[in-house]
């Protein structure tokens, strides 16, 4: 028999051209690695994340179940502030009393997910209600509102809203945590300002269970100005109806007003500018000649112009037609001016 020879096998170094896709393999490798190791975790926290939210809304919907069945049993009872056996306080009952006297649904756990206790409220609407004319309002929700690792988690409040099969949820408003709001409907929070709050609320003895409320409506008059003003005063106020009906009507408000006082009188006409006579005509030329026809001491009619007056005649001085001076300060041998001259 021919006696086998062991090989040694070596190996060759690989080419310089291969050696830098090989490091960038191994790179690739590590960084799938560790992507899938991270994706991983993130995975897990969002599976977790969605049966904490899944859980938390089954049990708070089973606790609003609970609280029905003991209101719709007992109703008269609450309506009328009478006592009810094995609960200290009939509008306010804990779970461990509910459970206790045997409304919860078979299994149900008393706290939901995270250990969060629920807390029951009962109350006539609306306020200053009596008898069987209220509606009860029942509120179910975890006491101290939602958190995550110990911190309080809006975001988390809202998927659990989201995720209740009942549809009865209330989230806190954006931006105004002290309200609640479900599609157009509007109530306090609960809580307070805490972001992180669900609710879940219904009403039993009514048919105001009504999931819409009539918007806000507006009225308005003109009240005109005060007297001897012009312009005008507009005024509106709010009318606000709520889920049972009843109407809220606001006081009337100012949002227009113009009036202004009446402008001055008018000044008074400036008075009429001084009369000017006119100037009296001036006296007819200082000289004239005589008549021919002269009659001692008698008058002569005289005529200049559009003026004429008799005149006593000229006394000549000779025997001829002479020539008399108009000189009313001369008498005898003098002419005198007409009457106004």
């Amino acid at each position: 028999m021919k006696k086998r020879k062991n090989k040694t096998i070596v190996r060759q170094p690989l080419p310089r051209y291969q050696q830098g896709s090989a490091l960038i393999n191994a790179i690739i490798a590590v960084g799938i690695i560790g992507a899938l190791g991270a994706g991983g975790n993130w995975l897990y926290a969002d599976y977790r994340m969605n049966q904490e939210v899944t859980n938390t809304a089954k049990s708070i919907d089973l606790g609003m179940q609970t609280a029905i069945a003991y209101t719709v049993k007992n109703q008269t009872a609450i309506l009328n502030n009478q006592a009810i056996a094995g609960f200290a306080s009939p509008q306010a009952p804990t779970m461990a009393e509910l459970i206790a006297n045997g409304y919860a649904p078979s299994g149900y756990n008393a706290s939901a997910n995270d250990s969060v206790t629920l807390t029951v409220e009962i109350a006539k609407e609306p306020a200053g209600c009596a008898g069987e004319k209220c509606v009860l309002g029942i509120k179910v929700y975890p006491q101290g509102g939602i958190t995550r690792n110990g911190t309080a988690d809006p975001r988390k409040a809202a998927r659990i809203v989201d995720a209740m099969p009942s549809g009865l949820g209330w989230k806190a408003t954006p931006g105004s945590p002290a309200i609640l709001m479900k599609a157009n409907q509007s109530m306090p929070n609960p809580l307070g300002p805490n972001a992180a709050v669900v609710v879940a609320a219904t009403w039993i003895g009514s048919n105001k269970q009504a999931t819409t409320v009539p918007p806000v409506s507006y009225e308005y008059r003109s009240i005109g100005c005060p007297p001897g003003y012009t312009g005008s005063n507009e005024q509106s106020r709010t009318v606000i109806t709520d889920k049972w009906g009843n109407v809220t009507t606001g006081g009337w408000s100012t949002y227009y007003d113009d009036c202004a006082p009446p402008p001055p009188p008018p000044p008074p006409p400036p008075p009429p500018p001084p009369v000017s006579l006119p100037p009296p005509p001036a006296c007819p030329p200082p000289t004239r000649f005589c008549d021919s026809n002269w009659v001692d001491s008698n008058t002569v009619n005289y005529t200049w112009g559009t003026y004429s007056a008799s005149l006593p005649s000229c006394i000549p001085e000779r025997n001829e037609v002479g020539q008399c001076e108009a000189d009313s300060t001369r008498s005898g041998n003098g002419c005198s001016c007409p009457a106004g001259y």
